[in-house]
């Protein structure tokens, strides 16, 4: 845990930035997390942008700022909608991330 702790560490006479890799997989038809588009067994798409049942790439709604909602949020019933699917600062992403953190083991 000593570098969870730290930022930064030193290797020989160079100072290294450290942080946690996070690869957190998302499904791009039903937007879920843990899983690809490959594997998915949503029996309908859900889009990135508006949380509607369709495809991304077919959005009527990609030029409307007003129409971005979050499907993940919205499907847990959440408050805050006002972001894509694919927002770093989604809180069923944020949730993803912290689950997949906690599984870490750094050997300590």
């Amino acid at each position: 845990n000593l570098l969870r702790m730290k930022d930064k560490i030193f290797v020989e006479w160079q100072c290294c930035r450290v942080k946690d890799y996070v690869d957190i997989a998302r499904c791009f038809k039903c937007q879920r997390f843990g899983h690809i588009a490959r594997h998915c067994t949503s029996l309908k798409p859900s889009c990135s942008y508006c949380a509607e049942e369709h495809d991304y790439k077919d959005c009527p709604n990609k030029k409307k700022k007003e129409a971005v909602c979050c499907a993940n949020c919205k499907r847990e019933g959440r408050g805050d909608l006002n972001h894509d699917a694919g927002s770093r600062r989604c809180p069923v992403y944020e949730k993803a991330v912290k689950r997949n953190n906690d599984k870490i083991d750094y050997g300590l």
